[in-house]
């Protein structure tokens, strides 16, 4: 069984984010974790050791403002200066890069992608949030949008998240999941969605 160890990646002086790293042994690939705005790493439970025990290194990280990380600065804006930053730390060649978020930060999701290793994304009830997109240009990538704020999409934050991307995307809808990460926890269908999907693309 992989132990999750303690780890720090600093974004420049004075402003370093901590987490932790679960590394099973003979793992191919990385998957990041990035918790929505307000909330900490936490929000992920067991979500990540299910990708760890899948074969799957995984990190965690308390946003710049969070958690055990430094800093009080919680600007949407400044999150995809941070979140490129730590992808350069994490990047490896030949290791594929994965990304889970969450609400108003999957939007950086949009803009990392495959040209900088992050290969394969899977979000959680995002919100487009206007100043993260102004940071930089929309990015390929393949991604799968889990939500729970209606199937007919008409007007919600999940359309205008969805029609933005670039690159193939695919969209699973469960009323569950408006609970959140807790949603996808509790449901087996969507937690067999979340691992097979990282086992067919992130690669």
């Amino acid at each position: 069984m992989a132990l999750r160890l303690a780890v720090e990646y600093p974004l420049a002086p004075e402003r370093v984010v901590r987490g932790f790293r679960i590394t099973p042994e003979g793992s191919s690939g990385t998957v990041l974790f990035l918790h929505d705005l307000g909330k900490d790493l936490d929000e992920f439970g067991t979500l990540p050791d299910l990708l760890a025990d899948q074969g799957w290194d995984v990190v965690c990280v308390d946003l710049i403002g969070h958690g055990l990380s430094d800093g009080d600065d919680k600007e949407p804006a400044l999150l995809h200066t941070d979140v490129r930053a730590i992808v350069g730390q994490l990047t490896e060649p030949g290791r594929p890069l994965g990304l889970v978020a969450s609400g108003t930060t999957s939007t950086v999701s949009s803009l990392v992608g495959r040209a900088d290793g992050v290969v394969a994304h899977v979000v959680i009830n995002p919100v487009l949030d206007d100043s993260i997109c102004s940071q930089g240009q929309r990015a390929q990538a393949t991604r799968m949008v889990l939500h729970g704020d209606g199937e007919k999409l008409v007007g919600t934050p999940t359309q205008k998240f969805f029609q933005f991307q670039l690159g193939e995307k695919m969209l699973v809808h469960n009323p569950v999941v408006a609970k959140g990460v807790a949603g996808v926890l509790e449901e087996r269908a969507l937690r067999a969605h979340f691992e097979l999907f990282f086992k067919r693309y992130l690669k």
